[in-house]
Parts: C-alpha cells; sequence; structure tokens
C-alpha cells in the first residue's frame, strides 16, 4: 500500500495543488483494438450521419437567409434550436483529436465558416437559432440595463 505522498505527482509547472493525475490531450491515447476502439468507430460512423447543412438550418432562418437544407426535428424543431449543434461542434473536435480522421476537422471548419458568414449578415453580429431569439435578448437586455440603472 502508497502512502499518501507517494501517490502525489508534481507537473513540469508550479504546483499548487496536489496531482494524483495529470490532464492529458486526447492525441497522446492510441486505442487498441478492442470495445473502446469498436465504440468509438461507431461514434464517428454516427457523427459522419449528420447534415451541418440541417444544423444550421434555423440559424439561416433566424438571420433572415433561405436555410441550405430542412432542419431536424426534435430539440432542433422546439425551444432550443441550434443547441445540438455546440455538442456537434465539440464531438467532430474530440473525435478529430482521437482519430485523425480530417473528415471531422473539415465539418468543424465548414460550421465555424457558415456561423461567421451567418454572423456577418447580421450588422451588430447576432447569430442564434431560437425563433425571434435577437428580439428576445435585445428586451431582456434592455430590462437588465433599466434594472441595474434603477439600483444605482
Amino acid at each position: 500500500m502508497q502512502n499518501r505522498e507517494e501517490s502525489i505527482i508534481k507537473s513540469t509547472g508550479i504546483d499548487v495543488v496536489s496531482f494524483r493525475a495529470l490532464p492529458f490531450s486526447l492525441t497522446e491515447v492510441k486505442l487498441l483494438d478492442g470495445p473502446f476502439l469498436h465504440a468509438t468507430e461507431l461514434d464517428a460512423n454516427t457523427l459522419l450521419n449528420y447534415e451541418p447543412d440541417r444544423l444550421l438550418s434555423k440559424f439561416y432562418s433566424e438571420a433572415g437567409l433561405k436555410p441550405k437544407a430542412e432542419h431536424y426535428m426534435g430539440w432542433e424543431n422546439e425551444t432550443i434550436a441550434g443547441h445540438s449543434l455546440g455538442h456537434y461542434l465539440s464531438a467532430c473536435s474530440m473525435m478529430y483529436q482521437t482519430t485523425g480522421n480530417k473528415r471531422f476537422l473539415e465539418r468543424v471548419n465548414y460550421i465555424v465558416a457558415e456561423l461567421k458568414k451567418l454572423q456577418d449578415t447580421d450588422r451588430q453580429g447576432y447569430i442564434g437559432a431560437f425563433q425571434k431569439g435577437k428580439r428576445y435578448l435585445r428586451k431582456r437586455w434592455q430590462r437588465g440595463i433599466s434594472v441595474l440603472r434603477d439600483s444605482i
């Protein structure tokens, strides 16, 4: 049995806390044949089956532009439209780190470029997928400013 001092890991920097494990990059992990690699391959195939333009659809609509594809149903059709795109971007970024498959990097770059175009369409830089989201945000912001002003 190790004592407490033996199980502490030192980083290469100035340690403020004691570590039992240090963070590492996904690129430092190589999965071997087995259930984890199999699950990763299934996840990669699932992610590549999603259509970025469908995830971007509500962003186009809210920017006043014609979407390139029909939006997905479920959450994308309800009050949290656009929410799935954030998860998808994270998943594609991590899958690129995990697999090195350039298709994930291409997807991330495409989505970010499309979001930039949509944001540039709005003179104030707003981007969102919620129905009437900009108007709602403006009202909330104005209410917040008046509440702040009244409390000073």
